[in-house]
């Protein structure tokens, strides 16, 4: 039996503006920012783009974990979840996986993260195989 080759270009995005990339756009197209005052522990005031923790937690707790992973990993797999979800294709041992980061898995160079420790999760390739392994894909992210 031959197999038929199939490629899923698609995406999603999830930041301080939503949860996909439908909502960020139609955000940004209301001119919605993401930037708002923050308050770190020390009482001092900066303007950033959080996303929503206490979001993000509920949302994961649907398909995993949330105390085995950082917030990136979390983002992640939530992404890749809605992908496989909205494409209808199934996976399978031919699954590859492409990620992308600008900033990377940095909630583990904090000493007050539960994952400060383990200072191989900080590398793209570790985060990779955190989601090929999530969803028990076979080839390298």
């Amino acid at each position: 039996m031959r197999m038929r080759k199939v490629y899923i270009t698609d995406h999603n995005i999830i930041s301080s503006l939503g949860f996909d990339s439908e909502t960020n756009f139609k955000s940004l197209l209301s001119n919605r920012c993401g930037i708002t005052e923050i308050k770190n522990d020390d009482g001092k005031i900066f303007y950033s783009s959080i996303v929503d923790k206490e979001k993000l937690n509920l949302e994961f707790l649907k398909i995993g974990d949330v105390e085995k992973y950082t917030t990136l990993e979390k983002m992640m797999i939530l992404s890749v979840e809605k992908i496989i979800v909205t494409s209808k294709v199934p996976t399978s041992e031919n699954t590859g996986l492409i990620i992308a980061t600008t900033k990377g898995n940095v909630d583990t160079l904090s000493p007050r993260s539960k994952f400060h420790k383990d200072k191989k999760r900080v590398y793209l390739n570790a985060l990779g195989k955190t989601v090929q392994d999530f969803f028990k894909f076979k080839n390298e992210a």
